[in-house]
């Protein structure tokens, strides 16, 4: 995308999905929870192929660790998409997501996230701790997760959707192929 042209790009959006609501905040451990969605003789070799793609992209994947409830961490992220540049936005959520895939640690880590929010750049820690509790960025976050299950049918992450010029969307699955969107072929391979 970055050798085109800049009016050619694909606008590329990054929203807050919450896996599991339910999660506790201390977490849970993260490989006995995907074992139960994932039998072992399917999760481990999956597990495999990730830690040498994150080695591949120089970072150390942690398959095991605690998985937490990620709801604080996403309503920092709705806070930076609203009100920081967009490079420090996409920063911000790539530390956050490095809590839950390379430190094991859980997602409601509030000192984790501050960490996170600092190596992004944003070190007011008074305010940044505000944000977590903040009632606003709950009820968005919940708005989103609901127009994500119910209007665009994202059931869980990754999820990527491509929206033609004229505004028709279509989710993109491990099943479906560039040459199996019909209508999206042109668009898509025009910005491959």
């Amino acid at each position: 995308m970055e050798k085109l042209p800049k009016e050619e790009r694909l606008i590329i959006s990054h929203g807050p999905f919450q896996l599991d609501d339910t999660l506790p905040c201390e977490g849970v451990d993260k490989y006995e929870f995907l074992s139960k969605l994932i039998p072992p003789f399917i999760l481990d070799p999956m597990i495999n192929i990730l830690c040498s793609q994150f080695k591949e992209l120089g970072m150390e994947m942690n398959p095991r660790g605690r998985m937490g409830n990620s709801a604080q961490a996403h309503y920092l992220q709705i806070w930076a998409d609203e009100h920081c540049p967009p490079d420090q936005a996409l920063a911000l959520k790539d530390f956050l997501f490095k809590i839950h895939s390379c430190s094991g640690k859980s997602m409601a880590d509030v000192d984790a996230i501050l960490e996170a929010a600092a190596k992004a750049g944003l070190t007011d820690e008074s305010k940044i701790r505000s944000i977590l509790r903040d009632s606003k960025y709950a009820s968005k976050l919940k708005r989103m997760n609901r127009h994500a299950k119910k209007d665009l049918d994202i059931q869980s992450v990754p999820c990527l959707m491509v929206i033609n010029p004229s505004g028709e969307q279509r989710k993109l699955d491990k099943a479906t192929t560039i040459e199996s969107i019909d209508g999206f072929t042109d668009l898509i391979a025009r910005h491959i």
